[in-house]
C-alpha cells in the first residue's frame, strides 16, 4: 500500500508539472502555482525507546545530528500577488548509524501538508514569510523490514509545523531558510519484542527554489 501511495504521489506531481509546462506561465504571482526546490541544513533529533522482552523493559535514549539533502514540492494557488496558499511536501535526506550497528542507514524525514507564504511587495525583490503544518513520519527507504527497532523507526508518524523566512530575487525564484519542529511515535511487536519508539526533531533548511504561476 506505501508502494501505490508512493507511485500515485509521483503521478500527481509529474501531472502537475506537465500541466504548468504547457501551460501559459506568467511572470506575475497569479494564478495557479506550482514550485520545487533543493538545498541543505540540518537536524537534530532525540529518540527514547524502549523494547519488552521476557518480563523485562529496557529502555535507551539517543540524541544525534545529521547534515541532510533538503527537497521542496509545491502546489497551490496565489490568492493575491502578495499571499499564497498551497500544498507541500518538504523531506530531508540523510543518513544515521544506530547503535552499534556497524553501517550507516538511509533516512527520510518528511512533512506534508498545508503551508501558506506571504510576500511584504507585490513585485520581484521582496521579502517574504512563510509558515504550515502537516503530516510527519520517518522512513528508511531501504530497509523497511530489518530488525524490530528498525521496524520501529520506520513506522513513527506524527505531526510536524514550520516556519521560514525569504527573498525573491528575480520573478520566480526564491531562496528561503525554514526552522522545523516534529514529533513521531511508534509501537510495534516483531518476533515476540515489544519495541516503542518517540522521537523529537529539529531541522533547519536552507533552499533555492523556483515557482510557476499559471492563469
Amino acid at each position: 500500500m506505501i508502494v501505490a501511495m508512493k507511485k500515485g504521489a509521483v503521478w500527481i506531481v509529474s501531472l502537475g508539472m506537465l500541466w504548468f509546462a504547457a501551460a501559459d506561465v506568467v511572470a506575475q504571482r497569479h494564478g495557479w502555482v506550482a514550485g520545487i526546490g533543493l538545498g541543505g541544513g540540518r537536524v537534530g533529533h532525540a529518540q527514547d525507546e524502549f523494547t519488552d522482552f521476557g518480563g523485562q523493559r529496557i529502555t535507551a535514549e539517543f540524541d544525534r545530528t545529521s547534515y541532510l539533502l533538503a527537497t521542496d514540492l509545491k502546489l497551490g494557488y496565489a490568492m493575491t500577488t502578495r499571499w499564497l496558499v498551497y500544498g507541500f511536501g518538504h523531506l530531508n535526506w540523510f543518513s544515521f548509524r544506530y547503535s552499534s550497528r556497524v553501517r550507516d542507514y538511509a533516512m527520510i524525514q518528511s512533512l506534508i501538508g498545508l503551508g501558506t507564504m506571504y510576500y511584504l511587495s507585490s513585485n520581484a525583490r521582496s521579502w517574504f514569510v512563510s509558515a504550515g503544518a502537516g503530516h510527519h513520519r520517518w522512513t528508511l527507504p531501504f530497509d523497511e523490514d530489518e530488525g524490530s527497532i528498525l521496524g520501529a523507526l520506520n513506522a513513527q508518524r506524527g505531526w510536524g509545523a514550520f516556519v521560514g523566512s525569504g527573498y525573491e530575487f528575480w520573478p520566480h525564484l526564491t531562496m528561503e531558510t525554514q526552522l522545523l519542529l516534529a514529533w513521531s511515535e511508534a509501537d510495534v511487536t516483531e518476533s515476540g519484542f515489544r519495541t516503542g519508539i518517540e522521537t523529537g526533531a529539529v531541522a533547519v533548511r536552507l533552499t533555492l527554489n523556483y515557482l510557476f504561476y499559471r492563469r
